[in-house]
C-alpha cells in the first residue's frame, strides 16, 4: 500500500471497495445501457453479467477478508529462538 493510498482512506470495509472500484462500475454500467439502447432484444443476455459486474466488488471484500482459523498452536522455545536467528540475519 503506498502512502498516498493509505492516506486516501478509503478503508476496508464493503463502501471502500465499491469506491475503489467505483470506475469499472460505471464502465460496465454505461457499456449495459449503450447495448440496451443499441440492441434491445440482447440485453436479457447482459444482464447476468452486469450482476457479476455489480457484485465483483463485494466478492472482491469477501476474497480478501481473513478467513477462519482452524486452530492456532504456540512456538516451542526452540522454534522461537531459530526464527529469531533467521530474522536477525536477513
Amino acid at each position: 500500500v503506498t502512502a498516498a493510498q493509505a492516506r486516501s482512506g478509503l478503508g476496508l470495509g464493503l463502501w471502500g471497495f465499491y469506491r475503489r472500484m467505483g470506475g469499472g462500475l460505471a464502465l460496465a454500467l454505461c457499456a449495459a445501457a449503450i447495448v440496451g439502447w443499441r440492441r434491445p432484444d440482447v440485453l436479457a443476455a447482459v444482464v447476468p453479467f452486469l450482476l457479476l459486474c455489480i457484485a465483483s466488488p463485494a466478492v472482491a471484500r469477501w476474497v480478501s477478508s481473513p478467513g477462519l482459523a482452524a486452530g492456532t498452536s504456540s512456538l516451542s522455545a526452540a522454534d522461537a529462538r531459530a526464527l529469531r536467528l533467521i530474522a536477525r540475519r536477513t
